[in-house]
């Protein structure tokens, strides 16, 4: 099972997760194929809350070739308007889903794998919500502690307790998302998503 088999298995996917596999954010290769792609928009064309736009636009998409990137994110980007998504929200999705991968998978070497783990929370320019603790970084601990395997271990917890607790979130909000009431989060505006460096 890939990432972005995994993802829908997990959560509820809409354009706007699409469109952000698609891209190269926060310095990751692509996580999703034109293939897949396709697949969902077919899943899309059977949907029975697919607007004409939104067929019209998949018609188009289905007519591209995977070398087309520059015409098929142009054509993801006017996709996003149909999904009410939260763009902060698929990007946790994403993030999510590819630290439980990454921690399937990760060394048992606790000097390979906390550096690992430091390596992917680097991906994503170590975030205020991140579990991960670098050695040096706003604390003080040494090298031989950080490096021990009762550490490491803390950390591998930490990162599992997080992950448990980021899907609750995500699965809360967009069932709020998906049926609104007094009480759901307000939702924020989506904008068109531009791959970093103006690369597509």
């Amino acid at each position: 099972m890939n990432t972005f088999d995994k993802m829908r298995e997990e959560f509820f996917i809409n354009w706007v997760t699409v469109i952000i596999g698609w891209n190269n954010y926060f310095h990751q290769p692509p996580l999703i194929s034109f293939d897949e792609i396709k697949e969902f928009a077919f899943k899309r064309l059977e949907s029975l809350d697919c607007s004409p736009f939104e067929e019209e636009t998949i018609i188009k998409l289905l007519s591209l070739n995977e070398t087309d990137r520059e015409t098929i994110s142009v054509l993801l980007n006017s996709l996003i308007p149909q999904s009410n998504a939260t763009t902060s929200i698929e990007e946790r999705k994403w993030r999510v889903i590819r630290l439980d991968e990454m921690l399937n998978s990760i060394p048992v070497n606790p000097i390979d794998g906390l550096i690992a783990l430091t390596d992917f929370w680097a991906s994503y320019d170590y975030p205020s919500d991140s579990p991960h603790i670098v050695q040096g970084k706003d604390n003080e601990i040494s090298p031989v502690d950080y490096y021990k395997e009762s550490f490491f271990q803390k950390m591998l917890l930490a990162h599992r307790k997080w992950i448990c607790k980021e899907k609750q979130e995500i699965h809360n909000i967009n069932c709020c998302t998906l049926c609104p009431c007094p009480e759901s989060l307000p939702g924020a505006k989506t904008t068109e998503l531009k791959p970093e460096n103006g690369r597509l």
